[in-house]
């Protein structure tokens, strides 16, 4: 397969430790799959640089891969929605965490296809009934991300 993978995982506030087992063990699992997987802990080593420079190399990176793999938590961390987002904008093959909302499954289109609006549309849902045909996520990214 030999397909670039990039590693989508909670970061902030979870111990350095943690952080790092739980990448080396996803990039065992994708290796076996035959994928290469690029870690964000691999990406940028020095300590103490702010937010904007860690997400800017992270996104710089992750274009260019062709996957991305989102670990559980993924959809309540900022840093994971910004790249939920690039990977989607830029047409990327998303893969989900076995226990994820989206278990391994390749997701094409998970915005709304009358109005734009991330996962579930109420709005078009109540008009028309199309929208959550579409994708049947059961959490909204919108409200992640304006909730926080």
């Amino acid at each position: 397969m030999n397909k670039s993978i990039y590693i989508s995982l909670p970061i902030t506030g979870i111990p350095h430790q943690n952080v790092k087992r739980k990448s080396d063990l996803i990039k065992k699992a994708l290796k076996q799959k035959g994928y290469i997987p690029i870690s964000p802990l691999e990406i940028s080593s020095e300590p103490d640089k702010p937010i904007s420079y860690y997400m800017g190399r992270d996104i710089m990176t992750l274009l260019e891969c062709q996957a991305v793999f989102f670990c559980r938590g993924w959809e309540k961390s900022n840093g994971c929605l910004l790249e939920y987002h690039a990977a989607q904008i830029y047409g990327l093959e998303l893969i989900f965490e076995e226990g994820t909302e989206k278990s391994l499954e390749k997701v094409q289109n998970a915005f709304c296809s009358h109005c734009g609006s991330a996962s579930v549309c109420n709005r078009h849902t109540q008009l028309r009934g199309g929208c959550q045909s579409l994708l049947s996520f059961t959490f909204k990214v919108e409200e992640a991300l304006w909730n926080k």
